[in-house]
């Protein structure tokens, strides 16, 4: 029967809140440069809990750091402590920092330990990239103050709420062009009006060739064939293009070429570990190519967005078809959340299921809103407007969920949750195979059996024949032995019956230890009982003396 893994959960609902991207000010000693996202969103995923974890207990806010060196600021580290700058922006071999954490020179931190290879690669390019440090206001060394911490505590300004990506869809009327005649929709008068603004004109329309190569790889990723691009050449028909079209999105190839686009978004992947791809570790998403399905289907299908959504967030908990326990398919589009990227063999079990929260939390942030919610799970979220406690109010949502079976033992991989697809309607018919099956069986064994005692009577006066015959066969000594069909017909019996009395008396390899080996390895009195291979086999010593041979002393 098929499955499909699971996540199962109360209804998801998220109030998204405005997001502003800020410049970062100057930090410590001199002016930082304002960083991009990519490295705001590096330093937080792979930096600062790394410092958090490691490195603030002994530099931190503290005013008896050691050594006098903070970690808590660009500028802190910049200015360093007793033996001097921390780090050289840019410079990783010129940094104090990388070395203490490679071990390569007397001065080794953390001292209770190396760090991982991950967490000195990343503060490695960290500091490559420039020490980039998202944070809009300087913590007081000394002061004990944590630097995510603003005086005010958390809040979303004016400008943040007003910002456009967080605004209710409103009705625009499509812009004044000068060259009307152009514009053969709504949306090329959008286009136009910005070309004629940069003092632009449309480029010439193409040639139905080239066109219909355009949409062709456009809408389903592949050429045209050459009979399809005669066709719409040849079409003087006004709607040629458009029947182009909507022949293109009817394809099949239209769902696989644009959901695969959805996919890369969500992170999918066939398998979590090539090393236990085999499709039936139970570690393993080897049932995620029912989602991919899904979503291929759902693009064809043109399933409303709306719909869309709450499949992959909600599905076990839409309602089911009539006469149905629940909903497959949105079981099914529930896999989203299963398809993780978190370590399964973590000995940490329960940062175990914190991981797997996170993950969710980030995938739907950054798909479904656009934000990188999982950077709160750790600090109010410098750029976006999601403060710590948004991200724990998901995170118990999250929590609630469940992908896997148990989390497993230490140092494996948990088993993924896994829930029956089968209908109702698959459920009575593989129950009434299931009858038709075993009352087939029952027939058949009957038939077997009274065929056996038919034969037995008719052939039992025959007995004494039959015995003498598989005697013979089995000890054929002729030359080469004929086949059982030739020598029965020669001694006047049923070969089938004859195969039976041969197999009850011939020697089967392994089953008699038929092979006699005297004085074994020397060994006066030794004799062992074997196979034409040396095992399996029996060894006896009917000498007077130990026997010793091998690494084997028998008395």
């Amino acid at each position: 029967m098929p499955y499909v893994m699971n996540a199962v959960r109360r209804v998801v609902s998220f109030l998204a809140a405005a997001v502003l991207l800020v410049s970062v000010p100057s930090v410590g000693n001199g002016q930082q440069p304002t960083i991009s996202a990519e490295d705001a969103a590096f330093f937080e995923a792979r930096v600062r809990p790394v410092l958090v974890e490691h490195c603030y207990e002994c530099h931190g806010t503290k005013a008896d750091a050691e050594g006098g060196l903070h970690l808590t600021s660009r500028g802190a580290i910049l200015k360093g402590g007793a033996t001097g700058p921390a780090a050289v922006a840019g410079d990783p071999a010129a940094s104090l920092l990388v070395k203490a954490i490679g071990y390569g020179d007397a001065l080794q931190m953390p001292p209770d330990g190396k760090l991982s290879d991950r967490d000195i690669s990343s503060l490695t390019e960290w500091v490559a990239r420039g020490l980039p440090w998202p944070m809009s206001e300087k913590p007081t060394e000394g002061s004990g103050a944590k630097e995510s911490e603003a005086p005010s505590g958390f809040h979303i300004t004016d400008e943040q709420h007003k910002f456009w990506a967080f605004q209710p869809v409103a009705k625009v009327e499509p812009p004044a062009v000068k060259n009307e005649a152009w514009a053969k929709s709504p949306i090329d008068r959008f286009v136009l009006a910005k070309l004629e603004q940069a003092g632009l004109a449309p480029a010439p329309a193409a040639d139905r060739r080239t066109l219909i190569r355009r949409a062709t790889f456009d809408l389903i990723g592949l050429p045209p064939t050459p009979e399809e691009v005669e066709a719409f050449v040849n079409d003087p028909a006004p709607d040629a293009f458009a029947k182009v079209v909507e022949r293109l999105l009817a394809s099949p190839q239209h769902g696989e070429r644009w959901g695969r686009h959805w996919l890369d978004l969500v992170r999918y992947t066939d398998s979590f570990d090539s090393r236990i791809a085999d499709g039936a570790n139970p570690m393993d998403c080897n049932s995620a190519w029912r989602y991919r399905d899904w979503v291929i289907d759902a693009f064809n299908r043109d399933m409303p967005y709306d719909e869309f959504v709450k499949n992959q967030l909600a599905g076990d908990l839409l309602p089911a078809p009539p006469g149905e326990a629940r909903s497959t398919a949105g079981v099914t589009a529930t896999g989203m959340l299963a398809i993780g990227n978190w370590g399964g063999g973590d000995s940490d079990k329960e940062k175990l299921l914190t991981d797997i929260a996170d993950d969710q939390i980030d995938v739907v942030g950054r798909v479904f809103l656009g934000l990188t919610l999982a950077c709160a799970r750790c600090h109010d979220h410098k750029f976006d407007p999601i403060s710590t406690a948004d991200y724990y109010g998901l995170a118990g949502i999250f929590m609630s969920t469940h992908i896997l079976e148990e989390p497993g033992p230490k140092t494996n991989g948990p088993p993924m949750l896994r829930v029956s697809l089968e209908t109702n309607k698959s459920k009575a018919e593989r129950a009434e195979y299931e009858s038709k099956m075993a009352a087939a069986k029952t027939q058949l064994a009957a038939l077997r059996e009274r065929e056996f005692t038919r034969l037995a009577k008719e052939h039992a006066g025959d007995t004494e024949k039959y015995l003498n015959a598989a005697w013979e066969y089995a000890h054929w000594q002729q030359g080469e032995r004929p086949g059982i069909e030739e020598f029965a017909r020669e001694h006047g019996v049923a070969a089938f019956a004859l195969r039976g009395w041969v197999d009850a008396i011939e020697p089967q390899q392994g089953s008699l230890l038929s092979k006699v080996v005297d004085n074994l390895f020397g060994q006066a009195g030794v004799r062992a009982w074997k196979v034409d291979a040396d095992t399996p086999s029996a060894i006896a010593n009917a000498s007077d003396n130990e026997a010793a041979f091998l690494s084997i002393r028998m008395p």
